[in-house]
């Protein structure tokens, strides 16, 4: 499904940009109207509203909103993470997230992990797409992926994998949902950060513009929650 909605309008504002990433839970979901909403979605209409862009958002599977970006004219994916396979696709804003990579594991699993080397023999759980893939392919390992980190959870609590790789933004609020039972971090392994990855074609001056909304709202302590100091 794709669903677009406005979240920031300026009258005067000649720019449009549209914002295309994948549902993650608080950060940016589905309200009761099926409106794209969230503190991911109010910092999205931030910084567009003072910088004076009408702004939308595209709601799509990770995958798929980045191969959007790379074909469509203003348009940038949220929160991508820059790696040697994508670097070279967009023009990056921000950072707007900073993100600590962590390994998952079952509440019942006593497997002490601290080094990659730990997790050779291990079924590990990522996020179709995701930059952790060639981490984790650097380090020789190799990983099953999903359409989402949502399934990635489902997965794990149903003993399909053995450990889930992604970020602890993502992981705890999908993890605090559960009553009992719940997911543990076996491993922090080290940072990176998300951006704004704009497609190719997007003139500078509305690229400039992102930089300086993105500036203003971290200015603002907004992107704190999202583990940016001012």
């Amino acid at each position: 499904m794709i669903l677009i909605l406005g979240v920031g309008f300026n009258s005067n504002a000649l720019d449009e940009v549209t914002f295309v990433c994948d549902q993650y839970p608080p950060i940016i979901v589905l309200d009761a109207q099926n409106k794209p909403s969230g503190p991911g979605v109010d910092v999205l209409n931030k910084i567009t509203s003072y910088v004076g862009i009408q702004s939308h958002i595209v709601i799509e599977p990770w995958v798929r909103a980045a191969m959007t970006v790379k074909e469509s004219d203003h348009t940038c994916v949220v929160g991508l993470h820059k790696s040697k396979k994508v670097i070279n696709d967009y023009w990056w804003i921000g950072p707007v997230t900073r993100q600590q990579w962590v390994i998952i594991q079952r509440a019942s699993d006593q497997r002490q992990i601290s080094k990659f080397s730990d997790m050779s023999l291990l079924k590990i759980g990522v996020e179709r797409g995701s930059k952790i893939i060639s981490i984790l392919e650097d380090n020789h390992l190799k990983s099953v992926d999903a359409v989402n980190d949502g399934n990635n959870l489902k997965m794990l609590l149903m003993n399909r994998i053995d450990v889930w790789a992604t970020t602890e933004l993502i992981a705890k609020p999908r993890i605090d949902t559960l009553e009992k039972d719940k997911p543990k971090i076996a491993w922090r392994f080290g940072e990176d950060d998300g951006y704004l990855a704009c497609n190719k074609k997007m003139e500078e001056r509305i690229l400039k513009k992102l930089q300086q909304g993105v500036q203003y709202v971290r200015d603002q302590g907004d992107l704190i929650p999202f583990g940016l100091k001012k």
